[in-house]
């Protein structure tokens, strides 16, 4: 461009400069004659050649000077904007710092699962983007209010999201209306919300005052833990509440009966269906009606059969007869103990006397004893009497004296909190 630049001007003001040698200037632009078009037109593509190519250095100046503040590798620069989100919301905030609209439909929907709208009012933001040629594109956020701290980041254009609280304790008490899961998600997020609801799913909790705490320094980098949930009933008092004690995941009821109480749940020993029920039946080998006092669940040999619940091994049977291969586990409650029974295991991968956590293996489906097919016979006893199994789902195990002592303090604590 340079030397194009040089060779015109050369030619032009050499035309130029003869001319005027032969005649005076002031002649030559008075007598307007005297100038041809052709030459009229050469001076003025030479002006505006010269307008053009001033302008022309000066923009390739500008863009080829380094700027004396950056280092060599922060050329793909780096814009950090801070400020507050008012009633606007934070898709607008977002906008405002400049965050693509391809990136804000990733974004506000993380941002939404994260934290409700009560929380995000008012809150500081903090975005950072990147101009990487020529194009903005998002690196991170970061949200900021009482009690929490959001992280926000672009990670291969994957939106990933993360907590950062500061170590508070935070005690809410609200009306939940008509549409309770509707009024509790303006003010927690959707997973606590919907731990809420599944603890309290079979109470009504229409226009009722429900006072909750959430602990934001037990779980670093996590989800604010529920601490306390309280139903107030129309005295004031607690219809129902759970809470959590330090140093447990576990949710204590500590008003009811049980409420010192450590609660167990049975879950299902094996997969399969249900092929006897409890009760009475026609006996499939002895063809005579015969109370059956268990449920057998069909399913294939060599099946793995769980512990229904934590416990210890009171007996292990083997035999051709009956239950055939047999194990029973005694699990110890609060008012006594319950027995579990499991019949006709082709293999038994357990001994007596040995602790046994929920959920773990003990043996195999078989057809040992009397039996037609392979399946398990799972039946549950009470005080040495047969009941159904299907209609106990859980039973309470004696607290800990240490958690115990937790479980009142923190209870008296809370209702101290929510008086004020």
């Amino acid at each position: 461009m340079i030397p194009i630049f040089f060779r015109f001007l050369f030619e032009e003001m050499n035309f130029w400069v003869s001319s005027l040698i032969k005649l005076s200037v002031i002649r030559r632009f008075l007598s307007i004659s005297f100038i041809s078009f052709s030459r009229f037109f050469s001076l003025f593509r030479l002006s505006i050649f010269l307008f053009g190519s001033m302008f022309f250095v000066y923009f390739i100046k500008e863009d080829i000077s380094p700027d004396p503040l950056l280092k060599k590798e922060d050329l793909g620069e780096i814009f950090c904007k801070n400020g507050k989100i008012d009633y606007e919301g934070v898709g607008i905030a977002l906008s405002k710092h400049g965050v693509p609209l391809m990136d804000l439909h990733k974004i506000i929907p993380e941002i939404k699962s994260m934290i409700p709208g009560e929380w995000i009012r008012n809150a500081t933001i903090s975005t950072k983007l990147e101009d990487h040629k020529d194009k903005m594109v998002f690196k991170e956020c970061t949200l900021k209010h009482s009690g929490y701290e959001v992280l926000i980041k672009n990670e291969n254009n994957i939106i990933t999201s993360k907590w950062k609280q500061e170590s508070k304790k935070q005690f809410i008490s609200i009306r939940s209306g008509n549409f309770p899961a509707e009024n509790l998600s303006k003010h927690f997020p959707d997973p606590m919300v919907s731990e809420i609801v599944r603890n309290f799913g079979k109470l009504n909790l229409k226009n009722k005052v429900i006072n909750i705490s959430y602990d934001t320094s037990s779980r670093k980098g996590c989800m604010p833990v529920i601490k306390f949930i309280g139903i107030k009933d129309s005295n004031g008092g607690y219809a129902s509440c759970l809470m959590r004690v330090s140093g447990s995941d576990k949710l204590y009821n500590p008003i009811k009966e049980c409420a010192h109480n450590e609660p167990i749940n049975f879950i299902r020993p094996v997969d399969g269906r249900v092929s006897s029920p409890y009760g009475m039946r026609l006996h499939p080998v002895f063809k005579i009606l015969r109370f059956h006092q268990g449920i057998d669940y069909a399913s294939k040999k060599g099946t793995p059969i769980r512990a229904t619940a934590e416990g210890v091994v009171n007996k292990v049977v083997f035999s051709n007869s009956g239950y055939g291969n047999m194990v029973e586990i005694i699990h110890f409650t609060n008012k006594g103990k319950i027995i579990s029974i499991y019949g006709h295991l082709h293999s038994i991968k357990v001994s007596k006397n040995q602790k046994i956590a929920s959920g773990q293996n003990i043996g195999c489906v078989g057809d040992t004893g009397v039996a037609t097919a392979p399946h398990l016979h799972f039946g549950l006893k009470i005080d040495n009497k047969f009941v159904n199994p299907s209609s106990l789902k859980v039973f309470y195990k004696s607290l800990n004296s240490d958690v115990l002592k937790k479980l009142r303090n923190e209870f008296r604590f809370c209702k101290s909190k929510f008086k004020k």
